[in-house]
């Protein structure tokens, strides 16, 4: 009746799928556990191969990776069942002894439905505060707020849907690795009619990266996002929107010229135990604007 979907890169699922594996007996239904490593290192596979002798898994290594888009893809495509939740393999659901079956229960009423995501409370590593400073003001809205924008606040980390919707609308293909895919796949949907249902269902985001990488990852994001945004698949985002209105009015030139004057003091401030999220809206506009510039 359901198949569990979990892309791994270089995480330890071994906690996760031993909790899945757990609630999903409880349940009483059919189900399948797919694991797919997209050429991880040596240590997380190693620590990671004892998960195929579980009778619910199916455990494959890939020889090269693929990305985050493709592997969704094809593990959608090696699903037996028509229901599919997709969880990140930096996921936990330990504190959530009914998650599975809060998603159960809207298997007849919505075609894709988003659980959320959280954050702990703490910070673990010092390096990873601006990972968590942004992860918990901006990625954990309300359920009410979620389900106000729900193409907005779609994640992919924690969601279920019906396989022939994914099939009918993959993720799209991405220059970079990281970035917009969601919001790609979120408005496809969305404007081939299905409604996404955001439901109060979280799973914890644990492998938080560094400062320096958040940072690369915004880099990646915005070339990702130009592409969409070249190619009519994203029109809006509080980014582009900006970008846009500046555009317009004539100021990209002077705005770009003031933000590189101050980049230095901007990505010191990203990079400090107290990162301000106005300097990271800052950073991803004077990226954003350098990136569209080299293109035009």
């Amino acid at each position: 009746m359901i198949s569990i979907l979990i892309p791994v890169y270089n995480n330890d699922v071994t906690e996760l799928v031993k909790n899945i594996d757990e609630q999903s007996k409880i349940l009483n239904i059919p189900y399948e556990i797919i694991i797919v490593d997209d050429n991880s290192n040596t240590n997380a596979k190693e620590v990671n191969r004892p998960i195929a002798d579980y009778d619910s898994v199916k455990y494959e290594e890939l020889s090269r990776n693929i990305g985050r888009s493709r592997i969704r893809n094809l593990m959608a495509e090696k699903a037996t069942y028509d229901t599919l939740i997709f969880l990140d393999s930096d996921s936990q659901i330990s504190g959530n002894t009914n998650f599975l079956k809060n998603y159960i229960k809207l298997i007849e009423s919505f075609s894709i439905v988003n659980g959320g995501r959280i954050y702990a409370q703490k910070i673990k590593k010092k390096e990873t505060i601006l990972h968590h400073t942004y992860g918990r003001i901006k990625e954990c809205p309300s359920v009410e707020k979620r389900n106000k924008f729900p193409i907005r606040y779609f994640h992919s980390n924690n969601f279920m849907v019906k396989k022939s919707l994914l099939l009918a609308y993959p993720f799209p293909n991405m220059k970079t690795g990281y970035g917009y895919e969601d919001l790609v796949f979120a408005t496809s949907v969305s404007k081939a009619g299905n409604q996404i249902k955001h439901l109060d269902n979280p799973v914890e985001h644990n492998d938080l990266i560094s400062s320096k990488q958040f940072l690369l990852n915004v880099q990646s994001a915005n070339t990702n996002l130009l592409d969409f945004y070249h190619a009519d698949l994203i029109q809006e985002t509080p980014l582009l929107n900006t970008y846009n209105r500046l555009k317009t009015i004539g100021l990209l030139d002077i705005v770009r010229f003031m933000l590189s004057k101050n980049i230095s003091h901007i990505r010191a401030n990203l990079m400090s135990t107290n990162p301000s999220l106005f300097y990271l809206d800052l950073f991803k506009l004077n990226d954003f604007i350098s990136q569209a510039k080299v293109r035009r």
